[in-house]
């Protein structure tokens, strides 16, 4: 009876060792038991390594979703808040005084309308003379002066951009961590990820501790004009990107 008792044993384990041999992958099809203990000791370590950095990536996903959604909140919040306050802060009746200089205000713009209606009309003649090769005393008439561009300026949480044209100057207001260099690093990347280059960066330290980061930008020459999307339309995905990573930082 040991004797069988024994053999059946033995059958058993040799049954679980080519069970285990089958399950772990890339052994030898002639491997030893003592091999075959450590290879599924390593594989199962390397399984639970993975489930660990797994877990890492989705704790960390979960993470940017939310700072995402913090930021869409906020930025609806301030924009119904400016609309309540807009709304709120109705402007009084006009006296006679106001009322005659408004006339006088309007009076002054049509005459400024029609002085512009001249200036553009004798820019168009003198365009077509300089096109049909016409001068006057021998020299070609110079072409216009090219409009200037427009400012417009943004703010947001710690932020504040001011853009014209393809430039754009832009100020951020950040904790002291990490180091200064690696905040600037930082944003530096998010602006080059939209073909937006760096002229000049410095850092200052506000009375309240934060680092203010002051960056004079300029839109890149060789960026992509697939989308047909002005340099304005460009700085504003720039700056909501930027203003996520602030958020996260």
């Amino acid at each position: 009876m040991h004797v069988l008792t024994e053999r059946e044993r033995r059958k058993e384990m040799k049954n679980k060792f080519e069970i285990l041999h089958a399950l772990i992958p890339n052994l030898p099809e002639k491997t030893d038991k003592a091999t075959i203990v450590e290879a599924t000791i390593n594989y199962i370590k390397n399984l639970q390594d993975k489930i660990h950095k797994m877990e890492m990536l989705k704790v960390e996903r979960e993470h940017a979703i939310a700072l995402a959604a913090a930021a869409t909140a906020a930025t609806a919040t301030a924009t119904a808040a400016a609309s309540a306050d807009t709304a709120l802060q109705a402007p009084p009746p006009p006296s006679e005084e106001e009322n005659e200089e408004e006339h006088d205000s309007v009076v002054a713009a049509a005459t400024r309308e029609m002085a512009l209606a001249d200036m553009v009309h004798a820019w168009e003649q003198q365009q077509e003379a300089a096109a049909t090769g016409g001068s006057h005393g021998g020299h070609a008439v110079p072409p216009p002066p090219p409009p200037a561009a427009s400012l417009q300026t943004w703010t947001g949480p710690n932020m504040t951009a001011s853009l014209t044209g393809d430039d754009g100057f832009i100020t951020l207001s950040l904790p002291h961590q990490g180091g200064q260099k690696n905040l600037v690093a930082g944003a530096v990347s998010v602006l080059e990820r939209h073909h937006i280059d760096v002229v000049t960066a410095t850092v200052s330290a506000s009375e309240q501790g934060d680092n203010l980061i002051s960056l004079h930008c300029h839109l890149s020459p060789g960026s992509s004009s697939s989308q047909n999307l002005t340099p304005l339309d460009k700085f504003k995905l720039a700056m909501s990107e930027l203003m996520l990573w602030v958020i996260s930082v």
